[in-house]
């Protein structure tokens, strides 16, 4: 690929379409192998060797949403769109998009909120936390992060704005189930296995192919749990799970993951709705019950 395109043996006008493959190929196969930071940089590459081909930023906002860089997967669809307008009319595309708009605005607010507050405030709120709930350390830095600033917003209530409190509860509980639960089966899975898996339709396969997975996706598959598997994937996931978690999924099952999903999803709020404060209450309760249960595999669900 360094070595330029003089080195194919191939007619001129063929050149640039066999190098965007072999890019195409890299990107997919860093993907299936979990290396998803090397897929990025691929896919870089690729993009700015041919900025005007069709799908190329589509494909690197998928992996930068797999890695919670939401605003950089928005950017990257917002040049396809720009490149190929009637991607836009495709509506999960145009919502991906909204969302885009709606967590960028976030982001803005979250990010000055945290430049501003005193640290002590911050520190405050966490130590609070540890004592009412210790298992909190349990969690991953940046998880830890995310719900403590949770808890700020919902002790100081400034900015006035309950939808970032409920944001960065998801947050932690999105990092948490991918990084102890769903990554760990996909790690479980031999390269081939994944890649046969991977072949079926549905977010789960996908995930085993791509590794890419969102909150949504997690919860749907506790939700759907006694149902039958739609797929080799699902059935597969099913059976890891007896063998390592047993307790997870009537623990889960138990508690109420659609409101969950509701509270998360903000492209829901896109109309002008606002969350309320009960709402992030919620959000916190039904945020530490998940964790609990992930993080506690001989007392799920304790508080």
């Amino acid at each position: 690929m360094c070595g330029g395109r003089s080195q194919f043996n191939l007619p001129p006008d063929d050149v640039g379409a066999f190098v965007s493959k072999l890019y195409s190929l890299l990107v997919e196969a860093c993907s299936s192998a979990g290396e998803t930071e090397k897929a990025i940089v691929a896919c870089q590459g690729w993009s700015e060797e041919f900025p005007e081909q069709l799908g190329i930023h589509e494909r690197l906002s998928q992996l930068y949403q797999s890695t919670g860089e939401i605003l950089k997967a928005h950017e990257q669809l917002k040049k396809e769109v720009d490149l190929n307008p009637k991607r836009s009319e495709d509506s999960l595309v145009s919502r991906a998009i909204a969302f885009g708009s709606c967590f960028r605005e976030m982001e803005t607010k979250l990010s000055e909120l945290q430049r501003r507050a005193p640290p002590q405030d911050f520190e405050s709120v966490r130590a609070l936390e540890r004592s009412e709930w210790p298992t909190v350390e349990k969690l991953t830095r940046e998880s830890i992060d995310s719900w403590v600033w949770g808890c700020y917003l919902l002790q100081k209530r400034d900015p006035n704005d309950p939808t970032l409190s409920a944001l960065c509860f998801g947050r932690a509980v999105e990092r948490e189930l991918c990084g102890k639960v769903f990554r760990p089966f996909r790690e479980s899975l031999g390269s081939t296995e994944r890649q046969i898996m991977g072949n079926d339709k549905g977010p789960l396969p996908r995930f085993l192919k791509k590794d890419e997975i969102e909150l949504g996706v997690m919860l749907y598959e506790f939700v759907k749990y006694r149902e039958q598997a739609w797929s080799g994937a699902v059935s597969q996931f099913r059976k890891w799970l007896e063998a390592e978690r047993p307790d997870l999924p009537a623990t889960l099952g138990a508690i109420d993951l659609k409101t969950i999903l509701d509270l998360y999803n903000p492209t829901k709020h896109l109309d002008g709705a606002r969350y309320s404060w009960d709402d992030a209450l919620r959000m916190r309760k039904l945020s530490r019950d998940v964790l609990a249960a992930i993080l506690a595999p001989e007392a799920p669900g304790s508080n």
